[in-house]
């Protein structure tokens, strides 16, 4: 593809993080204001498309005109949230993941529990196997800080695309 044609097209970020965020709570704002600064930098934010930091990083994404897209699956039998766009639904939760990992430039993970280590766990092993072609993954907060201190002991696992930030702004600089 010419660099001209790549230039204009805008960053799809995934976000992944907890579905049992709530509104007002750290993790859902979190995910709202991630949501506005991707939308603000011409960015598409994507995700599973149901609640908690999927809704919140919609929600911000749409608060300032931002595109977004959910991949939904029918296994799951619940509505998109309505701050969704454009929805993609596919029979199941693991082609969700691998649609996810596709249509993304970059992936952002945030606080949750084992589907986020899943989604954390299929970006890390897409990259190592070459699967997808290289794209960062931002993993936020301590605890992943920590996750990716102990995976780099293992000099099997590749983690140099993986990167960690502290702060709302070091994602929006590590992604753009």
């Amino acid at each position: 593809m010419p660099k001209t044609l790549r230039m204009l097209k805008h960053k799809t970020i995934a976000v992944f993080g907890s579905s049992s965020s709530k509104p007002g709570g750290a993790d859902y704002l979190l995910a709202h204001d991630l949501g506005k600064a991707i939308a603000q930098k011409g960015g598409v934010v994507v995700n599973g498309g149901y609640g908690g930091v999927m809704e919140a990083s919609a929600k911000g994404a749409q608060s300032v005109g931002g595109h977004t897209i959910g991949i939904t699956t029918q296994e799951f039998r619940s509505v998109c949230n309505p701050y969704i766009a454009e929805e993609k639904q596919v029979s199941t939760w693991q082609e969700r993941v691998f649609a996810l990992m596709s249509i993304a430039d970059a992936y952002v993970i945030l606080n949750g529990g084992t589907g986020t280590l899943v989604e954390f766990s299929v970006a890390v092993e897409m990259l190592n196997k070459g699967f997808i072609s290289k794209k960062p993954i931002v993993a936020y907060g301590p605890f992943w800080r920590e996750v990716k201190t102990v995976l780099e002991k293992n000099k099997e696992i590749r983690m140099d695309f993986v990167k960690t930030a502290s702060t709302l702004d070091e994602i929006i600089q590590l992604l753009f």
